[in-house]
């Protein structure tokens, strides 16, 4: 399956909604992002714990944007946004099937801590994701091979 969400729709949406002119400059915002004043989380709405869900579990994305966001707040809830559909869409795409993997590519899978927001979805729907090594070149290694 295919999902035409990625590096290029975070690069628009950042350029759109925060002072990120380019992908290299959005994965050095999102480090100091803080998801706190930009999403809604099970914490956010109380204090019980729910043995069955993960207390800092996204309710709402962009439901908590607080006047004082920064530009990296933003990125990286747009950022979170996008791993939570693409994490997601695999779950939905696996959940009638005895395969429980999901091989992720693109430039955006590159990014520092995408392992960690994905960690939640896995932990949750029991599934596996994989990012190969050198995922941003993935199409065109497999281009390449094909032609062996």
């Amino acid at each position: 399956m295919e999902l035409g969400i990625g590096a290029g729709t975070l690069t628009m949406l950042c350029k759109r909604f925060s002072n990120a002119n380019s992908f290299e400059e959005i994965v050095e915002l999102v480090e100091k992002g803080d998801l706190s004043k930009i999403d809604i989380r099970i914490c956010d709405r109380t204090d019980e714990k729910i043995d069955t869900l993960p207390y800092d579990l996204t309710l709402s994305n962009f439901g908590n944007l607080k006047e004082d966001a920064t530009d990296a707040d933003i990125a990286l809830g747009i950022l979170h946004m996008i791993f939570e559909i693409i994490g997601m869409m695999a779950v939905f795409a696996t959940k009638n099937d005895t395969i429980k993997e999901a091989i992720l590519i693109g430039n955006i899978v590159t990014i520092p801590n995408v392992k960690k927001m994905l960690k939640q979805i896995e932990d949750l729907h029991n599934i596996k994701f994989i990012i190969p090594e050198n995922p941003q070149f993935a199409v065109a290694i497999g281009a390449i091979q094909s032609l062996e």
